[in-house]
């Protein structure tokens, strides 16, 4: 491999650190830069160390070559030789029950904890659970609107914590307690960069540890009889496939803490893709169908996952680049969905394009298994919002939104509306008449 293949540029290094360092002036819209580092060819070598994959074509590749590709999350991206012992003792915590996850596994064991997750989410059972989605979907709406308006993230942040407990048979009460949890654990989740706040770590750690026990507890319960569908499959599987007491707890709090982060976003951005061009809410009220294709499209155009990162096993070849083994490599998603080699003008937000071949949800063996339920909820919360309501509208400058300080996480913080007519209220108003 030539050195040329590394040649680094000052500006796109600068750029590139403060984005993953999760610098909101790079994060709330990352796209120019994508841009740039694909005009540099299908591979930037950050530092001239970090291989990143920028082009649709090689994102695909690198995800489908699991074996040349393992899944890897480590501790480096904890700045760990200048942490104190105590701090390093929390990252290891962290680091250790991550590679219990089936996220974090490669060959075999990914393929036994994977298809005993799958048996945990049958596409029949979600979407029976879509019937409680729609009621919580109706409800949050009626907690949240006060006269006529709302914030939608509260909205988005809050259901697809309420559909995983629902789908997994835990407790309602504890959604607030799951999702506390959920949000420390994920604030150490960035896959490069210069290290967490001691806080940080140790919330997240202490956070990990509280679920573990939530889930060892919950186990218990169930073997006690009160089963539902889900933990009677996993709890079946841990016989039939052999999962560790320690990785029945790790997929478990995978799904209560991992399923709500990349669905709240998406729930997000696609209002905020919808509002801040009202023509394109216009053509979505004057044909509905095209909700499942603004799903997708908003899965393309800002996919709530950003990067996922890789560790080469293999000596591998990626566009004409050298990739040695023991090399971590960055698969840079929101950089492939704008690819034009793959997408017909890709920044435009195309309500019909239908994307078959986004990577919005990752790609391969690793692909989101929650992928069906976020595709439910989000159907049903835009359905619900053309059919209840004549009219949604922002209440502030869709450019003075806050948008999420996070490398790998997109969203918007804030997302204030106004209704134009309650139609389920006029109901209730003509039913008590």
């Amino acid at each position: 491999m030539s050195e040329a293949n590394r040649t680094t540029e000052p500006q796109l290094e600068d750029e590139l650190g403060r984005m993953f360092a999760g610098d909101v002036s790079v994060t709330s819209n990352p796209y120019p830069l994508y841009e740039r580092l694909r005009a540099q060819g299908p591979v930037y070598w950050y530092n001239g160390t970090l291989p990143c994959v920028t082009t649709h074509a090689g994102s695909v590749q690198v995800f489908r070559d699991a074996e040349s590709f393992h899944a890897f999350r480590g501790r480096e991206r904890f700045d760990y030789d200048n942490l104190t012992p105590e701090l390093q003792d929390c990252v290891d915590e962290i680091v250790a029950f991550e590679h219990l996850q089936m996220s974090e596994m490669n060959g075999e064991s990914h393929r036994r904890v994977r298809a005993a997750a799958q048996r945990a989410f049958p596409r029949k059972r979600m979407m029976e659970v879509a019937e409680y989605v729609q009621q919580a979907t109706d409800a949050l709406f009626d907690r949240y609107l006060e006269d006529g308006r709302m914030d939608f993230m509260e909205l988005a942040l809050r259901l697809p914590v309420l559909a995983i407990v629902e789908l997994m048979g835990t407790p309602r009460e504890d959604v607030d307690l799951l999702k506390s949890w959920g949000d420390d654990i994920a604030a150490t989740k960035a896959f490069y960069g210069g290290g967490f706040a001691p806080e940080t770590i140790i919330r997240s750690r202490d956070a990990l540890i509280s679920l573990k026990q939530y889930v060892n507890d919950l186990v218990e319960t169930k073997r006690g009889g009160v089963n539902t569908q889900m933990f009677t499959a996993l709890l079946d599987a841990t016989e039939k496939d052999r999962l560790t007491p320690e990785e029945l707890a790790a997929t478990i709090a995978l799904f209560l803490y991992a399923a709500h982060e990349t669905t709240s976003n998406m729930l997000g951005l696609g209002l905020y893709h919808l509002l801040s061009h009202r023509d394109r809410w216009e053509k979505l009220k004057n044909n509905p169908t095209l909700v499942s294709s603004t799903i997708e499209e908003t899965l393309r155009f800002t996919p709530p996952v950003q990067l996922m990162s890789r560790m080469a096993v293999a000596d591998k070849e990626v566009g004409g680049h050298l990739i040695p083994a023991g090399t971590k490599t960055m698969i840079m998603i929101g950089s492939a969905n704008r690819d034009s080699q793959a997408f017909a003008d890709p920044n435009v937000f195309d309500l019909e394009r239908n994307p078959t071949d986004h990577l919005g949800f990752g790609h391969g063996v690793h692909v989101c298994i929650g992928n069906i339920l976020a595709r439910v909820e989000g159907k049903v919360v835009f359905d619900t919002l053309l059919k209840r309501f004549d009219d949604v509208a922002l209440t502030v400058d869709p450019d003075s939104l806050e948008w999420n300080a996070h490398s790998v996480f997109a969203g918007i913080l804030s997302l204030p509306i106004e209704i134009t007519n309650d139609r389920s209220a006029l109901k209730v108003k003509e039913a008590s008449a």
